[in-house]
């Protein structure tokens, strides 16, 4: 039987899925005023938000 008291287990922290170059590339899209005039963001944000969306800060989804 195995013993979990024993066993050496790691987890991972969310924070190492985070993305810091994607969260930048998005967050300059979505605050871009041509994209905000239009009022269309870019398909692959709003797919990489609902597909990947542990890439993101929660601020990010927000904006999503």
């Amino acid at each position: 039987m195995f013993n979990y008291h024993n066993s050496s287990l790691t987890l991972t922290s969310k924070n190492e899925y985070l993305s810091t170059k994607l969260t930048s590339k998005v967050n300059r899209q979505l605050q871009d005023p041509i994209v905000i005039m239009m009022g269309r963001i870019p398909s692959w944000i709003t797919e990489m938000g609902y597909t990947c969306s542990f890439l993101f800060p929660f601020e990010t989804r927000q904006m999503i």
